[in-house]
């Protein structure tokens, strides 16, 4: 999720500050958590893409929030993740959570095991969950834990059905701090997303050719140095990673379309102010 994502942030590089007209009011009081967990610090190319996320993201939330917590690779265990949301939750009125990780049915894949549903109402539910204003997360089948979330109080999250590829995240973030609600953001960068499944679906053949291609040549070379054997096994790594991504030889969209609860939070407001009705969109 996160190899596929994050180089998009970029995008959004010159977004404008969206605090609210306060800047002492709302987003002294608000929190983020981000959770960057491609593959818990593993491998090379795991640890790269985690690495790069944190940079891509970073001057852009700095503006946003009074307090920045990140769980990078082998850091984003479940303990630290629950931990560091309720932390947020003891000093803010606004937590905001955006969970960049892998999902199977029921469970969030974290660095050293996984978050079930269950757990996540254990460690939440009374105990900051309610100040969740917003969570964005990235895990397949997300679907399958949207009540878990619900019940732990957050006020607005989404889930999604299947496999999911969000490359709507660069657009989502664009509009989510730049003051559209939950539900607005959501949908526009669907509409992204929709755009780029359809150009993989027309391409990506194409695409895996050329990196089957790429692998072949690097292969070859042989570097006369530690830096550089070092810097070749990384690109291969990578190029390793990317080949996963066209293993299907067409992707399915609506395992990426979200369903969306809590449409109506903002990032101008606290969880509990009267527009954020926690419903089905």
């Amino acid at each position: 999720m996160l190899r596929r994502t994050l180089s998009l942030v970029l995008l959004v590089s010159l977004l404008p500050s969206a605090q609210a007209e306060d800047p002492k009011s709302v987003a002294q009081q608000s929190a983020v958590v981000i959770v960057l967990c491609e593959d818990g610090g593993r491998t090379p190319a795991g640890r790269a893409m985690e690495s790069f996320g944190r940079l891509a993201l970073a001057p852009l939330v700095r503006r946003a929030y009074n307090q920045r917590t990140w769980l990078v690779g082998k850091r984003a265990t479940p303990k630290a993740f629950l931990a560091a949301i309720r932390e947020a939750a003891g000093t803010h009125r606004a937590v905001d959570v955006i969970l960049f990780a892998h999902g199977t049915p029921n469970k969030t894949h974290l660095a050293g095991g996984t978050l079930t549903g269950k757990q996540l109402v254990r460690g939440l539910k009374g105990r900051g969950g309610d100040r969740i204003r917003m969570v964005y997360t990235t895990t397949c089948y997300s679907k399958t834990v949207l009540d878990s979330w619900r019940q732990s109080g957050a006020w607005a999250v989404r889930g999604m059905r299947g496999v999911n590829r969000p490359l709507d995240f660069p657009r989502f973030l664009l509009g989510w701090l730049g003051g559209e609600d939950y539900g607005t953001a959501n949908e526009a960068g669907f509409k992204l997303n929709e755009r780029l499944h359809k150009a993989y679906n027309e391409y990506g053949p194409l695409l895996k050719l050329q990196l089957a291609n790429l692998r072949r040549i690097l292969e070859y070379i042989e570097p006369g140095t530690e830096e550089g054997k070092q810097l070749k096994q990384g690109l291969l790594d990578a190029l390793r990673v990317m080949s996963r991504w066209f293993r299907k030889p067409r992707w399915d969209i609506e395992d990426s379309r979200p369903q969306i609860l809590g449409p109506k939070a903002r990032i101008d407001r606290l969880p509990g102010d009267g527009a954020q009705a926690r419903r089905p969109r």
